[in-house]
């Protein structure tokens, strides 16, 4: 809804002049489904093949890294800035929740190495709400602060 407001309906939507508000709808409405999809699996105790995770997991890495396919289908228009960073703060939150995961296999079992990996992805979250109620940019100082400066 955010990124709705921001590019289509806020004070500010005028600096995105290039943009795709079918694509942007089509894309939200794939997300939300998969969104569906994985509430039905967080109650599933049937265990899936890689890495001994569940599909709760497995859905819950698809969704973060959907964002790129989003990036990917709207990478002409000027709104694939504000897309660029999200999908950057989920492909990060991913990737160091697989390598807590992975990395953790010899000493803790499956079910205790999952809910490590979910208190990573409350934290994005608790951070991106934090975000959206102060209006402050946590995640993207964050990024900007590890890229190097140009020039």
């Amino acid at each position: 809804m955010f990124y709705f407001n921001e590019v289509y309906f806020g004070p500010v939507s005028g600096r995105y002049t290039s943009k795709s508000f079918g694509l942007d709808y089509l894309i939200g409405l794939v997300h939300f489904i998969l969104f569906f999809a994985w509430s039905t699996a967080i109650d599933t105790r049937e265990w899936a093949h890689l890495g001994a995770s569940t599909h709760f997991v497995q859905m819950t890495a698809l969704i973060l890294s959907y964002d790129m396919v989003w990036l990917f289908v709207s990478w002409r228009y000027d709104a694939s800035r504000m897309i660029k960073l999200w999908a950057a703060v989920n492909d990060i939150t991913l990737l160091v929740m697989a390598v807590v995961f992975f990395a953790l296999a010899s000493v803790l079992d499956a079910i205790v190495r999952e809910e490590i990996a979910l208190l990573i992805l409350a934290l994005a979250g608790m951070v991106d709400i934090a975000e959206q109620i102060n209006g402050k940019r946590y995640f993207e100082n964050w990024i900007r602060s590890l890229l190097p400066e140009p020039g």
